[in-house]
């Protein structure tokens, strides 16, 4: 299997576990195994989980950098492209 359509069977994997599809059913309609289906789904979970924190972690700065009063503009805009790259990547991974 080819790395892109790797890419496009995972991402279907994906989508079709997170509409309420079995991960059985996933392995029989995209023909690949269990396992594989579990070890994509394993892997997305880590990378969101990964995601998330540094979402929290930004949203936190991005508070205190709003609040004080001494913040430079130029931080703030830096820190909101930073969050809005990182919830991109993730959309992206599960479309």
């Amino acid at each position: 299997m080819s790395r892109q359509v790797k890419h496009i069977e995972k991402n279907k994997a994906i989508a079709l576990y997170l509409s309420g599809t079995s991960q059985k059913k996933i392995a029989i309609e995209l023909n690949v195994t269990e396992k594989t289906v579990g070890v994509w789904l394993k892997e997305t979970k880590a990378r969101r989980k990964k995601y998330s924190q540094d979402l929290k972690i930004l949203g936190a700065r991005f508070r205190i950098l709003v609040d004080d009063p001494n913040s430079n503009t130029q931080d703030i805009k830096n820190l909101a492209i930073s969050i809005e790259r990182i919830e991109n990547i993730w959309y992206k991974e599960i479309m």
